[in-house]
């Protein structure tokens, strides 16, 4: 039994896997262009869905699934994925804007295109993981980042993005007043905001973070076509609500059996900023 004050299930009451088709949105949940971009990066692989039997057992169930996301392009977590994945569309698409034709992905890492790709400046706050997405991201094709850290941020994190290298910034005591500070920075001449949360006004990049993830979800669904054996339920971080939104959008619209979406979250985080969550009537 729960004790009153250790959670809090909040249902949608619109909650309906049966309106998946009818689900309008404002990313892309399918991986097939991330895939083909992460086939040029030697860090890609699949991650483990590992078939936790001893906890299943202890909870009086029959299977608990982890997907385990700490090898994920050696960077030890999921957010690899997002980052380095928006970070190659928007250099692909600056490239193809300024010599005049189609860039393919493979064209990213040639020096000729890596030169364009230099005079290119990321940034975005971070509580750790995301920041070093985006600077590995900007690294591994030529270009530069700025991440700033509120000072509520350990300096593990720090220490790990200058290694990368790229430059850090402190500002603030919270993630929120890191997040004001980047977009100041972002107003230079080159610099490009990127977050992986979005607000009235700010989509497009973030659906790209998003549209990274989703690559997550297809692992899962593959490895359960593999073994015929389905989850029920699916229990999902919020965040900021991009990694939540787009595992749940990918379920909805490609799953063939439909488990029950939770969102779960300490009560003492702020709620998901990322309006994609909120497009979703089936989580």
């Amino acid at each position: 039994m729960l004790m009153k004050n250790f959670a809090r299930l909040v249902v949608n009451e619109h909650a309906s896997p049966v309106q998946r088709d009818k689900l309008t949105r404002g990313f892309a949940c399918s991986p097939e262009q991330v895939l083909d971009f992460l086939s040029h990066c030697p860090r890609h692989g699949r991650t483990t869905i590992h078939d936790c039997a001893s906890l299943a057992l202890m909870n009086n169930l029959q299977h608990v699934w982890v997907k385990d996301e700490s090898s994920r392009m050696e960077l030890g977590s999921f957010k690899a994925l997002g980052g380095i994945y928006a970070v190659a569309r928007i250099l692909q698409n600056s490239a193809a804007s300024s010599l005049g034709h189609v860039i393919e992905p493979s064209e990213l890492l040639d020096p000729a295109i890596q030169k364009l790709s230099s005079k290119i400046r990321f940034v975005t706050a971070s509580a750790g993981n995301h920041g070093i997405s985006v600077a590995t991201g900007a690294k591994l094709f030529g270009a530069q980042a700025t991440i700033v850290l509120s000072h509520i941020v350990p300096r593990e994190f720090a220490n790990r993005l200058k290694q990368i290298p790229c430059s850090v910034v402190w500002h603030g005591e919270s993630y929120e007043e890191s997040v004001a500070h980047a977009i100041e920075l972002s107003r230079g001449r080159r610099h490009i905001l990127l977050a992986d949360g979005s607000w009235e006004g700010y989509t497009d990049l973030p659906s790209l973070v998003m549209e990274g993830y989703s690559v997550i979800p297809e692992e899962c669904m593959n490895d359960f076509l593999d073994s015929g054996i389905w989850p029920t339920h699916i229990f999902l971080q919020a965040g900021v609500g991009g990694f939540a939104a787009s595992f749940a959008a990918h379920v909805r619209t490609y799953w063939p059996v439909q488990p029950s979406l939770i969102i779960v979250e300490p009560q003492a985080a702020s709620k998901p900023v990322n309006p994609g969550l909120l497009e979703l009537p089936a989580c």
